[in-house]
């Protein structure tokens, strides 16, 4: 087949509109002549002229300023120009109507100022043409320029009428073969004026009619010539485009299973075929791949591939899906199948559960399980009762009651009552003598109480028979306590929960191996990291202590893998469901530990106004982002000051940057991003990167929203923001031509050159919004937030790498006047999570989404989690919703407002719920702090609360917890070891500020509890901060004394060790004493820190503090510590480490002695306490010392030898039983 690109097309017009003609002017004093073209020949000025005066000259040599009706017109004479010159185009008559110098109509209209040339205006009215493009912009009537002059050559004859033309032909080209199709047309006819005739219709271009085309990325010019004799010459010119069939995906059909164990089944199932002209690749793995376990009940498998090859064609993302649905086991040997009147729960243990479908008395339950074969359910375990809450549908009954002896609960089958879960709701019926039934509440499992003459739904439980396996069937789950992150060689501490849900005991002995992977599935090339001995695992579920000695890897990402039975020494029921991961961290410790504090932050004092703030946390370090706004339309800047903290709270440094309009900055915060538009309505988006360290390298994009569509867009709102590895530009423009409406927009950029990837237009939206893009998805693609600014309602959506929308989810839109709370996803990307809050619908709710279906996964609110039945707060309003952080094991941390309406009484908590939404501790805010919103996730473990204005105006306040919620008593910065942990009489509160604090176990008046305090070297509390307050509020359950009085002279206050009395938290709650004559002595209350008074005569409990020696030991008890012997040169000694760790029966500790010495080896538990003291002799060099374990318990300990200086000193490990 015949091509002809552009090139050669321009160069066949261009030779053709070139041939001489008689009766065309040769010269033209004082200009240049360019050639001919059609019937005019052309010639550009060698001077300069001003518009009116260059089309004076021009009409006095018989011409006039060029006027322009096509793209080859134009064309001819960009290539013959090398600086803007004046055409014969203007609307110096009337404003915004361009007219020809002619009076000819405006056919052909070529303006695209570029970014430094003029547009039209009041004062920009002659048009002018670049020399690189051809395209025309404004210049003004004072401007000289060269011009060009078109004088008409006067031709015999009026030239050639070309009719019947081809317009431009497109062919698909279907599947099935090589994408090649036949195309055929019918050459044109003319007709000429010309005396002589001599009309001659030549094809000098492109393939002929019935040719065979194939796909390509440029169309093919098909080009006639039509002459006469005359020497008038005519084209024909139009385009044959072939394009494929369009992309087709087909995904299996839907596969329905029966499970083979409790877990589900492996599935195996075919990929999906991708018909295309192009190739590809899948571009997002299903969620279980083919062979992999599907667990029961009906699991979507999407499937999403990318096209790669020609942009024209190629490079878009298509996506299907289908569900396997996995029965659950129809028995399992012994068990029965369905049962008439029942819907089946499914098999726990030796047993199969249903619930009726109809309601009944609780005794006639009882019988209609009985007559089935079966009685009411008997619950054993907490695993037991969470498998049945799942069934729940209403309260319902179960097979416990004190009907026949009030007060003594029996099962129906008369087993003993060993597992309660008894525990009303507000609302629910406490055990009386007329209620004797017990029921579960569905929402969290627990028990309350119901009468004879209700009637209710009821769980019927059928013994298996011993038909079934009778094998155990080993689970591990709920990782707790790890760290996010640790260094090659340290040993880490955690637990997790190891389950025995089979139905029958795992007898004889098995390991439970810990595993570091680079992914989360247990594989032969995981590191084995730890291991625990086990064995005799009953039914039920058991809380495992662990360690493991991180490996040495690079410093990155890891998965942490828990396997049960990892040899297979034990047969199960089910051997595809032993495992559980969680994510971790490898990395370069920080120096020093970390510390609960309670801050707050100043920044600068601006006119701006501030606009936010955000935590940052990078390899360890935080910093704070403050953003500042202006005000100056099409002029704003955004300054940013960056606040770096320690691990204690405290500010390290300050830097300030500035940016032009929407600015952000970069993660790490040596860059920043713009984005805006060039001027007012102009079309052009800029993007720039901004850096501010050395050796980070700036660049600045401009995309024209030209090249979106043909339509006129109108750039609304525009941000930019850096992602990963690339930088993300959006925004939404106003598209004034089909369809019209808003249009959220993409713009995929290079990171290092801010070259354009790709760029994506979403679809109209019917209201006015608010676009914005909240962060990166785990995995590829983007998660996007729009706000109908109509009604205030929200959608969250996720799209794929692409920017294609692949769901969205209304959950945060369900009512008006909500707020939204974005709170990030799971650390493994499986989740998200959407807080909701608002004052008019007195709700505070979060959501966790699943990010591979967008569908809800649960909702709490907030005020029925964190508010516990019996907690002695009732609240009936969530009016705020703050931050929302993470956890590695699937669930959130978060702060809220509450309140009870009717008694003006409002709550500040801050709580964590698991993956599954249960509570896993909830605190009160410290005092007088409210509305924080949960900003960070430590590497620690730890949490920051932060929120706008702390204890000053200008201010940021913060305070930062550990990983149960609480200010970490052992840190302020005290005597680093030196303070005493323990007192006779007293018990330990904790360390903070360089002070020890112990509450006392008996009471004493005010004056003889401070000589008691003298008495063990300290005073009663001096308290200077907030901090401080919190510390010990945290320890108390009573009113107890402090060091404040004015016992001396009434209306002074002192402490009784002679500090200045600087800091105060007097709250008198209704029913405590005000100071008085008699009311001397401050005491502390426990609900909220507060203080009041109390007289000489009353006795407490009260709290001692101590100041802290500064000398470098572990925090243990100084009345067990046995000392070491002084006359040892032990400037080298070294213990080196510990073996093995976990150990069982024994443990070999390794030390480096310079000369012959007696060392002292001491042991402590988890609380400090010293449990082992051994001497032992150490030769000059290498030592290996064996201690034997077996008279400690399992648990945590750790090993100090006194002689070794510094933190070196001690060791840590875990004892298990093998």
């Amino acid at each position: 087949m015949k091509r002809i690109n552009l090139f050669f097309l321009l160069v066949i017009l261009l030779l053709n509109t070139n041939i001489g003609n008689a009766q065309c002017p040769t010269s033209l004093t004082g200009f240049t002549a360019l050639g001919e073209f059609g019937n005019s020949k052309y010639f550009i000025s060698n001077t300069i002229a001003k518009p009116a005066d260059a089309q004076a000259v021009a009409q006095q040599n018989g011409g006039h300023l060029v006027i322009i009706s096509s793209q080859a017109e134009n064309d001819f004479i960009q290539q013959n120009i090398s600086e803007m010159v004046y055409i014969g185009l203007n609307d110096v008559q009337t404003e915004g109507t361009l007219v020809w110098v002619n009076g000819d109509a405006l056919t052909y209209d070529n303006i695209n100022p570029c970014g430094f040339c003029n547009a039209n205006s009041a004062n920009q009215d002659y048009v002018i043409m670049q020399p690189w493009n051809g395209a025309w912009s404004f210049s003004s009537q004072w401007n000289s320029r060269k011009y060009v002059v078109e004088i008409p050559c006067g031709m015999t004859g009026s030239g050639i009428t070309v009719s019947n033309c081809p317009t431009n032909i497109q062919r698909i080209a279907p599947h099935g073969g090589d994408y090649s199709v036949v195309v055929s047309w019918n050459p044109p006819t003319a007709t000429t004026d010309c005396a002589t005739g001599g009309l001659t219709i030549t094809q000098v271009a492109g393939s002929a009619p019935g040719s065979v085309f194939q796909p390509t990325i440029v169309s093919e010019s098909i080009v006639y010539e039509i002459t006469d004799a005359c020497g008038n010459s005519e084209f024909c010119i139009f385009e044959v485009n072939v394009i494929p069939e369009s992309d087709v995906i087909t995904c299996p059909a839907n596969i329905t299973v029966q499970a083979t164990s409790p877990s589900g089944a492996t599935v195996n199932y075919d990929m999906p075929t991708v018909t295309s002209f192009c190739s590809s690749f899948l571009l997002t793995p299903p969620p279980i791949p083919s062979g992999g376990l599907f667990p029961v009940g009906t699991t979507e498998v999407p499937f999403v591939y990318f096209t790669n090859g020609p942009a024209a064609f190629c490079q878009n993302s298509i996506s299907c899906s289908f569900s396997v649905t996995v029965l659950p086991q129809n028995g399992g040997g012994g068990c029965p199948n369905d049962i008439a009147g029942f819907t089946t729960i499914g098999e726990f243990g030796g047993s199969k559960y249903y619930i009726s479908n109809t309601t009944a008395r609780p005794t006639d339950a009882e019988a209609t399980a009985i007559a089935n074969g079966g009685h009411l359910a008997i619950i054993s375990s907490q695993a037991e009762n969470d498998f049945i809450q799942q069934g729940a549908d209403g309260l319902v009954y179960i097979g416990l009651n004190d009907f026949d002896s009030e007060g003594n609960l029996q099962w129906v089958n008369g087993d003993a009552l060993t597992y309660d879960n008894i525990n009303p709701c507000g609302f629910c019926n406490a055990n009386s003598a007329d209620q004797d039934f017990v029921v579960m509440q569905p929402w969290d499992g627990a028990w309350s109480f119901s009468n004879f003459w209700n009637a209710r739904k009821y769980i019927l439980e059928v013994s298996c028979g011993g038909g079934g396996n009778n094998l155990p069937d080993l689970t591990v789950s709920n990782i707790t306590n790890l760290p996010n992150s640790g260094s090659t060689g340290e040993v880490i501490f955690f637990n997790f929960d190891l389950n025995n849900i089979g139905n029958a005991t795992a007898t004889g002995n098995y390991n439970v191996n810990t595993y570091i992977s680079t992914d989360n599935t247990f594989s032969a090339g995981d590191i084995l990291v730890g291991e625990v001995p086990t064995g005799g695992t009953g039914i039920g579920t058991t809380n495992v202590p662990a360690a493991i000695t991180v490996p040495m890897l690079a410093d990155g990402n890891y998965f942490l893998i828990v396997v049960a039975d990892a040899n297979e020494q034990i047969l199960e029921s089910d051997e595809n469901n032993n495992t559980t991961f969680t994510n971790f961290t490898i990395g370069t410790p920080t120096t020093g530990g970390s510390c609960g504090y309670i801050k707050s932050y100043s920044y600068t004092n601006t006119n701006s106004a501030f606009r936010g703030y955000t935590f940052v946390e990078n390899n360890g370090a935080v910093s704070i982002h403050t953003t500042l706004h202006s005000f100056n339309p099409f002029g704003d800047f955004n300054t940013f000051e960056i606040l770096d903290i320690d691990n204690n709270g405290i500010l390290t440094n300050s830097s300030i940057v500035s940016l032009s309009q929407f600015g952000s900055l970069s993660k790490t915060g040596d860059a920043g991003y713009t984005a805006k538009e060039t001027s007012p309505t102009s079309g052009i988006l800029v993007v720039g990167k901004t850096g501010f360290a050395p050796n980070v390298s700036g660049w600045l994009k401009e995309i024209d929203f030209s090249s979106f569509n043909s339509g006129n867009l109108t750039i609304v709102e525009m941000s930019a923001k850096e992602m990963s590895d690339h930088v993300l530009a959006y925004g939404y423009v106003y598209s004034s031509s089909a369809p019209t409406g808003f249009r959220p927009f993409l713009i995929k950029l290079d990171l290092t050159s801010g070259n354009v990837i790709w760029q994506k237009l979403l679809p109209v939206l019917n209201y006015s919004p608010s676009f914005s893009v909240y962060e990166e998805a785990i995995g590829g693609g983007y998660i996007l937030d729009i706000e109908n600014l109509d009604d205030r309602s929200h959608s969250v959506s996720k799209t794929d790498a692409l920017g294609n929308i692949l769901w969205t989810n209304n959950t945060a839109g369900d009512l008006v006047s909500n707020r939204v709370v974005y709170g990030g996803q799971t650390p493994d990307g499986s989740a998200m999570f959407m807080g909701v809050w608002s004052v008019a619908n007195n709700r505070a709710d979060i959501t966790k989404i699943d990010m591979t279906t967008g569908n809800d996964v649960w909702q709490k609110h907030l005020k029925n989690v964190f508010f516990p039945p019996l907690s002695g707060q009732t609240p009936d309003a969530g009016q705020h919703i703050g931050g929302i952080i993470p956890t590695n094991d699937g669930g959130v941390v978060a702060a809220g407002t509450f309140a009870e309406l009717g008694n003006n009484i409002s709550y500040e908590k801050y709580g964590r719920l698991d993956g599954n939404g249960n509570l896993v501790w909830v605190h009160d805010m410290p005092n007088n702090f409210t509305n924080y919103d949960a900003s960070l996730s430590t590497a620690d473990g730890g949490f920051i609360f932060s929120k706008l204005g702390g204890a000053q105006p200008q201010s940021i306040g913060a305070f930062k917890v550990n990983s149960d919620g609480l200010l970490d008593p052992m840190c302020g910065g005290g005597g680093g070891g030196g303070c005493p942990t323990s007192l006779a009489g007293f018990t330990f509160l904790g360390e903070f500020g360089g002070s020890a604090y112990f509450l006392s176990d008996d009471i004493a008046r005010p004056i003889d509890a401070q000589a008691i305090a003298e008495a063990n070297g300290g005073y009663l509390a001096t308290i200077s901060s907030q901090a401080e307050n919190e510390i010990i509020r945290q320890g108390i359950n009573e009113l107890v004394y402090i060091g404040a009085n004015d016992y001396d002279t009434e209306g002074t206050i002192q402490w009784f060790n002679g500090e200045p009395f600087n800091y105060d938290n007097f709250n008198v709650c209704s029913f405590c004493n005000t100071n008085a004559d008699d009311m001397d002595f401050v005491v502390m209350q426990p609900w909220n820190g507060g203080w009041s008074w109390s007289n000489f005569y009353n006795q407490r409990k009260f709290v001692v503090e101590i100041t802290c020696t500064n000398f470098d030991s572990p925090p243990i008890s100084q009345n067990l510590v046995s000392q070491p012997p002084n006359n040892i040169d032990d400037a080298s000694l070294l213990l080196e480490k510990i073996y093995p760790n976990p150990a069982s029966d024994e443990i070999f500790i390794s030390f480096n002695s310079p000369i012959e010495q007696e060392v002292e080896i001491q042991i402590f538990d988890a609380r400090g306490t010293l449990v082992k003291v051994e001497n032992t002799d150490l030769y000059e060099g290498e030592n290996t010392k064996i201690i034997a374990l077996d008279n400690l318990d399992n648990g945590f300990y750790m090993i100090h030898i006194p002689q070794v200086k510094g933190r070196n000193a001690s060791l840590r490990f875990v004892k298990i039983t093998r």
